[in-house]
């Protein structure tokens, strides 16, 4: 598969990043049944963040915006994500929702940041983070897990909105089997 190919099937068809773009801008893009939205970190990175940065449109209903700021797991909108694998969401997001606790628990890091190449460049970083469920004073891991994806800066010099650091991708991921 190219480097390029962001939406692709078990067949061997791939519907190029070219052909999503000449939809235009944020207008609603359809795939056949059976196509699926999945592209790796790299991808995430360099087309979908990157581009949001320099405010190049999308197809608004690949990656939608959404705050998690004071929101319980259970209430971020899975069902709103058309192309996507089951229990997993992609949305942009900002880094505001970061230390933001809800009434029942809080999202917490797992691990050090990891870094995003494309060949030797380090391009974007991300984090792994689990949702907490808390009840009294007793915190219980949940089947909730947030991978965060941020841009390396250095790539986006001379953005459109001068705040290469605020936006971010959050992969929202559902494990049913976790525990």
């Amino acid at each position: 598969m190219s480097s390029s190919s962001m939406l692709s099937s078990s067949s061997s068809s791939v519907v190029q990043y070219s052909d999503i773009q000449k939809h235009g801008g944020n207008k609603e893009f359809s795939c056949p049944s059976g196509f699926k939205f999945s592209p790796n970190d790299r991808q995430l990175v360099t087309h979908y963040l990157k581009n949001k940065i320099m405010d190049v449109s999308e197809p608004a209903n690949l990656i939608k915006e959404f705050e998690f700021q004071n929101i319980n797991p259970d209430q971020i909108p899975m069902d709103k994500v058309r192309y996507g694998k089951k229990n997993e969401v992609f949305y942009f997001t900002s880094k505001e929702w970061r230390g933001s606790k809800t009434s029942d628990g809080h999202w917490e890091a797992t691990g050090e940041d990891e870094k995003i190449l494309d060949g030797d460049e380090v391009v974007g970083f991300k984090k792994v983070f689990i949702f907490l469920w808390r009840k009294e004073l007793i915190e219980t891991k949940s089947q909730w897990v947030m991978q965060e994806y941020r841009i390396n800066p250095s790539i986006c010099s001379g953005s459109v909105n001068g705040d290469d650091d605020k936006d971010m991708i959050a992969k929202v991921v559902y494990h049913e089997f976790l525990f």
